[in-house]
């Protein structure tokens, strides 16, 4: 089994390699899994409906907060948009936002509070993947 970390060319991690390009490059055996972090929804689509039948699943992630529909390509291959975050909830991140709402009113950020951890309860952002022969069967969001 092979899980690689692609990131997106978008706002996310504009230095990145193109992911398309860039991940038969990994050393790739077995049943394939890919954590595609990045901004944009269209653009994990995208690359799920690219690698259909080539990987598993295309796992989402970097906004932190889960998407509810969970996709299962007619190749065997799952694409959640974005699995979510495991901290504390409460806030994008799992940080407090009054540091972040702060800044946006325009105050001076040497005299904000330093980031601060949200006091939610913890979150658990997971999914279960049933999968045979490099395909996937069954997605199932676990946790929240």
């Amino acid at each position: 089994m092979t899980v690689v970390n692609l990131g997106s060319v978008t706002a996310a991690m504009p230095k990145a390699l193109p992911p398309y390009g860039s991940w038969p490059v990994a050393g790739l055996r077995g049943t394939v899994i890919v954590d595609f972090h990045g901004d944009s929804g269209w653009e994990k689509m995208e690359f799920a409906t690219a690698m259909e039948g080539k990987v598993a699943a295309v796992l989402g992630t970097h906004t932190h907060e889960p998407t509810i529909n969970l996709h299962l390509l007619p190749g065997g291959t799952a694409l959640v948009v974005d699995v979510g975050m495991t901290g504390p909830s409460g806030s994008p991140g799992g940080f407090s936002l009054r540091h972040f709402a702060a800044q946006m009113r325009g105050e001076d950020p040497a005299s904000l509070p330093p980031f601060e951890l949200a006091q939610g309860p913890t979150t658990l952002g997971a999914m279960l993947l049933r999968i045979e022969g490099g395909k996937t069967l069954e997605v199932e969001r676990i946790g929240w």
